[in-house]
């Protein structure tokens, strides 16, 4: 606002007072209308492209990756296996036999063991707990359930037990035989004369039934069996 010569102080003052509340008006207006952000200085846009993997991603998310690709690594199989052993070994006195991880359903283990009362099949499920490498003690009730039981036969020197071959699918092969049975280093389960199987995926029915090993299976023994005599000389 421009002011003319030759005009009066006090017009003069009542001019310069209105242009202040013009100006004051219109900042008032800015500052309702587009916040105190409007008046900082403007900053240039981040174009930092940040790989995957890079420190600047959230530790919380690296942290559940690594934990990820752990739990699918071979150590950690090998170190929950060794886990599972020790826990079973506690319970049954080392009287087990032959641990096995279910293929189709990882972290879930078969094993044959005896005692006083019986021959049995068991199942020890870790899953049943998130955390189950980190316990420093656990009660093996709250993972393990009987698969198969049956009195043992009692002989005259020795008794029968139950010895698993593995697993087929969702078969688990086994056989019965004495507790003298020792075949020797280069000898497989699956070569046994008569194996038996329980289908796992049928919950309500553990019957056994007779296996019949195929051409594939035993190949593969035979290849195995050749090696081991070849690692033997």
């Amino acid at each position: 606002m421009q002011i003319e010569p030759g005009t009066s102080p006090k017009h003069r003052y009542e001019l310069i007072k209105a242009t202040l509340l013009v100006i004051i008006g219109a900042l008032i207006t800015i500052t309702v209308v587009y916040g105190i952000d409007y008046f900082r200085p403007k900053s240039e846009p981040n174009t930092m492209i940040v790989e995957p993997g890079s420190s600047t991603e959230p530790i919380v998310e690296d942290e559940a990756k690594n934990e990820a690709v752990w739990k699918e690594s071979i150590e950690y199989r090998k170190a929950i296996m060794t886990k599972v052993k020790y826990e079973v070994g506690k319970v049954w006195n080392n009287s087990y036999i032959n641990i096995y991880e279910y293929p189709q359903n990882s972290g879930v283990y078969f094993y044959s063991a005896i005692n006083a009362d019986g021959r049995f099949i068991m199942s020890f499920d870790t899953n049943k707990t998130p955390n189950f490498m980190s316990l420093d003690n656990i009660s093996i009730q709250d993972f393990e359930s009987i698969v198969l039981k049956e009195s043992a036969i009692i002989r005259e020197n020795d008794y029968d037990e139950y010895n698993i071959a593995g697993l087929d699918g969702s078969k688990l092969v086994f056989f019965s035989t004495s507790s003298m049975f020792s075949p020797g280093p280069c000898y497989s389960n699956w070569e046994y004369e008569r194996l038996s199987y329980i289908d796992l995926a049928q919950a309500n029915d553990k019957t056994p039934q007779n296996y019949t090993i195929n051409s594939d299976k035993k190949s593969e023994i035979e290849k195995d069996k050749e090696k081991c005599i070849a690692d033997l000389q």
